[in-house]
């Protein structure tokens, strides 16, 4: 499995979709489980995505080393087990949320 690396180029990609987002942290629970947070906030992000689709297009081009039209016939199903592992983009979701939380 590969990991995403994490180049200042995927960082302002992935600081300027959250930012797009709008992502409300207000009803998720402080004591809850990382996994259900992780839940919560991958919820969120799905509902909202159309919001920064360009940005999304981008981040998937530049993770990938490819195209912007290659992005978009990318399976993200794949690429988020490939880059994440199965349980790691809940995690990714959960520590981004608890970062942004005081008191989590």
């Amino acid at each position: 499995m590969s990991k995403i690396k994490i180049t200042t180029r995927v960082a302002l990609k992935v600081a300027k979709i959250i930012g797009k987002l709008d992502l409300d942290f207000s009803g998720i629970d402080a004591k809850a489980e990382v996994g259900e947070v992780g839940k919560t906030m991958l919820l969120q992000i799905i509902n909202k995505l159309g919001d920064a689709e360009e940005e999304v297009i981008e981040l998937i081009a530049a993770v990938k080393g490819c195209s912007k039209e290659e992005a978009l016939e990318v399976d993200l199903v794949e690429l988020f087990k490939d880059e994440t592992g199965e349980d790691g983009l809940l995690a990714f979701f959960s520590s981004a949320v608890k970062s942004r939380m005081p008191g989590l």
